[in-house]
């Protein structure tokens, strides 16, 4: 009788994923909003993990606790956090003023550019590190609001509901594979390529959209 009552439901579910996975398959702008949440998500969990490893890794040569390490590196993380009350609006303007696709290239590209300036900082103490949180702050800012209202526009109206829902579950999967190849990174090479591999990937996208970005004009969003 349980069984019964549940098969209704399951059979619900696949044909919301089938119709979902329809809809995504068939709208570039969709396609978009996906993939810049697959590579973009994963930056604050990358920037908090191996920013702080970092940090607690080196604190013996400075003459530093882990503990005391870990409290200078945060006043870098609350930087990030204050320009960041600064960047959603600022982007929110942007996205709607400017355009969705231009504001997404420039944010992902400024994203990109903090992950590979922190890349070469000398260490997480550096003077140069907050320039670069700053920069990140915008690119984490502009990648969720812009990935979030393209799938809002794109989507059908019955739809929008399971398009986001679906739209963020592509966040736990980046993070598994930046946080993964982060680590392998971060060990065999040094702290500064897990957020190299991870500005790399950025910009490649902001390229990627970039060259494509007339494309969009058929669906009238850029």
């Amino acid at each position: 009788m349980f069984l019964k009552e549940r098969l209704p439901q399951q059979t619900e579910v696949k044909k919301g994923l089938k119709e979902l996975f329809g809809v995504v398959s068939k709208s570039l702008t969709l396609k978009t909003s996906y993939l810049c949440t697959l590579i973009t998500r994963a930056d604050i969990i990358v920037i908090a993990a191996f920013f702080m490893a970092w940090a607690v890794k080196i604190s013996d040569g400075y003459g530093m606790t882990s503990g005391e390490a870990t409290q200078k590196a945060a006043m870098a993380m609350i930087v990030m956090s204050i320009a960041s009350l600064f960047a959603f609006p600022i982007v929110g303007t942007l996205l709607d003023k400017w355009g969705r696709i231009p504001t997404l290239i420039l944010s992902i590209s400024l994203g990109g550019a903090g992950m590979l300036l922190l890349s070469v900082c000398a260490d997480p103490f550096s003077g140069m590190v907050y320039p670069a949180m700053i920069l990140l702050s915008f690119g984490i800012a502009g990648s969720i609001s812009g990935a979030n209202t393209l799938a809002t526009d794109a989507s059908p109206p019955e739809m929008v509901g399971t398009v986001l829902g679906g739209l963020n579950t592509m966040q736990p999967i980046g993070i598994m594979l930046f946080m993964g190849l982060g680590g392998y990174m971060f060990d065999t090479f040094g702290p500064g390529w897990a957020f190299a591999v991870k500005g790399l990937a950025s910009l490649l996208l902001a390229l990627w959209l970039f060259l494509i970005k007339n494309k969009f004009k058929t669906e009238q969003l850029a």
